[in-house]
């Protein structure tokens, strides 16, 4: 049995030989000193930790739409850089990623949008004095909750109807899906020939759209 370094300029080699067919080898010759140079040694052991993996992740899971799973990760690191990582590791960098991607969960939410309604609820306004004004201004905020009130008053759900509606479609295409708990709060949903895993107590998806829209 002969063992010899990785690099083909290296030296360093130790040959053995089996006595009588046994478990016990002989060494017969070993040279310990290596001539080839360190770095060659060293690159050849090199392991991918979960900051670098979700570094060259990241431009394929920019898109939520587009879905690249921990064994696509799995392959893109083998074939691009040679080196095996768990599957542990890639669902880790995955999930590093995308909380570098979206960021962390948000409170309410206020765009442009409301201010160009209000905007244009007071053009007329605009021409009088700032106390007439802002007892328009007091008028229709006023109407507004009046009969946002009023609305609300014949509602028995804690929801909106906007988002019992979105509620009451999710529970029914949820009907065709396959849900096998891992954990007391991971769970694999199985749709379509597709994988997704949910995290209830982080409110997180593989998908995305729990971190989109904030609802499962």
């Amino acid at each position: 049995y002969v063992l010899v370094c990785f690099s083909d300029e290296c030296s360093w080699t130790i040959k053995a030989s089996c006595r009588k067919k046994s478990d016990v080898f002989k060494v017969r010759y070993f040279k310990s000193e290596h001539t080839c140079p360190m770095r060659d040694r060293v690159l050849t052991k090199v392991q991918a930790i979960v900051g670098f993996v979700s570094g060259v992740t990241a431009p394929k899971l920019v898109n939520h739409k587009r879905i690249h799973t921990s064994k696509d990760i799995i392959a893109d690191i083998r074939e691009f850089y040679g080196v095996q990582i768990s599957y542990q590791q890639a669902w880790r960098a995955k999930e590093r990623t995308l909380e570098m991607i979206r960021g962390c969960r948000r409170l309410r939410k206020m765009t442009s949008n409301i201010a160009e309604c209000i905007n244009g609820c007071l053009v007329e306004a605009r021409q009088l004095s700032i106390l007439e004004f802002l007892e328009e201004v007091r008028i229709l905020f006023g109407s507004w909750h009046c009969k946002n009130r009023e609305i609300a008053s014949y509602t028995k759900d804690t929801l909106g109807r906007r988002f019992e509606e979105v509620l009451i479609i999710n529970v029914s295409k949820s009907l065709k899906m396959e849900v096998v708990p891992s954990s007391e709060f991971i769970f694999s949903v199985y749709e379509a020939g597709r994988r997704y895993i949910v995290c209830l107590e982080r409110k997180v998806c593989s998908c995305g759209r729990f971190q989109l829209d904030e609802k499962p």
